[in-house]
């Protein structure tokens, strides 16, 4: 049965979805945190925020089951709810009938080049073969959303270099080791080439509904109030978590992320890589102190100017099509020099060089 038929009882002109497609790594948490906190407040502005198992708060489950038909998710079947696509959209639709909603928000950024970025090396090639599972996959979602009248997408961006250093930052933290810059600078990756992407999106939603935002160069520097306002949700009646999630998804410092390398590196127990984890947290620099800029950075300043060359035609396309978006200027990432670590003091220092000095007598004990 053709799903027309199936949602045409709760199709209406007056429904329009946000959707919102990440990309992973710009503020995605906050922005899901803030909606799910306000659901009964969005509720009252005939605005729904549909729960979807497993992981709370945001879409990642009726992603994945869009995807699953067209690829495997390898990393990701165990930890994600699988649900049946189109009779979640079907309840979402009965559900805004009986309050009356007539927007509703999805949010996931792995509906960003999905399913290619979820899947192993091979996938994050920009072959021909790629970017036709990323585009049925975005064929998929315009026909599974196609019980709404309008749908706008929102996706936020930020620079190759700088993404490539938050995306690892996380990774150590999760306790994974990261290849090395020789591996990250072998071919540029799909999901990197926002040019190609938005192309893909545009084809089956149309570019005047695509909404595309420079991620570090927000208003404010806020992301959240930056989607409401997008979004165009009414925010005197909304209110903001508390902000734990800041000290979750807090980057690691350099000197902080190369401890976590060496616990990675010794296959030290997941607990006390966990408890390390916390700890070097809560000893790295403010993020809002742009003084401490340069300790986030983990690769040598010569590797991002490399990357942002990798990516510079697609991204000259990208300022073409979407004016408010520039990406291609010269790299503002740049390590820490030795002269300047030096003469870098701070009270964690001290606790820093404590932890390695216990690193490495864990490290002695466990080769006895």
């Amino acid at each position: 049965m053709k799903l027309t038929r199936i949602f045409k009882p709760y199709s209406s002109k007056e429904k329009s979805l946000v959707l919102h497609v990440g990309m992973p790594k710009t503020g995605t948490t906050a922005i899901q945190g803030f909606l799910a906190h306000n659901r009964k407040n969005l509720i009252q502005q005939k605005i729904f925020y549909p729960e979807c198992g497993v992981p709370i708060n945001q879409h990642t489950a009726l992603v994945k089951s869009i995807a699953s038909p067209l690829f495997d998710w390898v990393h990701f079947n165990d930890a994600i709810d699988q649900i049946d696509a189109n009779q979640y959209v079907l309840n979402i639709l009965r559900t805004c009938k009986t309050n009356g909603c007539n927007k509703v928000i999805v949010s996931s950024e792995y509906f960003w080049a999905s399913p290619a970025m979820q899947s192993g090396p091979s996938h994050h090639t920009p072959s021909v073969e790629n970017f036709n599972y990323i585009g049925r996959f975005i064929s998929s979602c315009h026909k599974l959303f196609s019980a709404f009248d309008k749908v706008k997408v929102i996706v936020y961006l930020r620079r190759q270099d700088e993404w490539f250093d938050s995306f690892f930052n996380q990774q150590l933290k999760d306790g994974f080791p990261i290849p090395s810059t020789d591996e990250l600078l072998n071919g540029v990756k799909n999901y990197l080439l926002y040019h190609a992407n938005l192309t893909i999106w545009a084809e089956y939603f149309g570019k005047e509904n695509l909404v595309v935002r420079n991620y570090d160069y927000l208003p404010d520097r806020d992301v959240v109030k930056d989607f409401v306002k997008i979004a165009r949700l009414r925010s005197q009646s909304l209110s903001q978590p508390m902000k734990t999630q800041d000290f979750v998804n807090a980057k690691l410092s350099r000197k902080s992320a190369a401890l976590m390398r060496q616990a990675i590196h010794m296959k030290l127990d997941a607990e006390l890589q966990a408890l390390l984890r916390q700890v070097l947290q809560g000893l790295s620099p403010d993020p809002s102190n742009s003084n401490h800029k340069r300790e986030y950075t983990l690769f040598d300043p010569d590797f991002y100017s490399s990357v942002l060359a990798l990516y510079n035609e697609d991204n000259k396309k990208l300022s073409d099509d979407y004016i408010n978006l520039d990406l291609t200027n010269s790299s503002k990432m740049s390590a820490i020099s030795q002269d300047e670590e030096k003469n870098f003091i701070s009270r964690k220092d001290e606790t820093e060089d404590l932890i390695m000095a216990l690193l490495k007598e864990i490290e002695k004990t466990s080769q006895r």
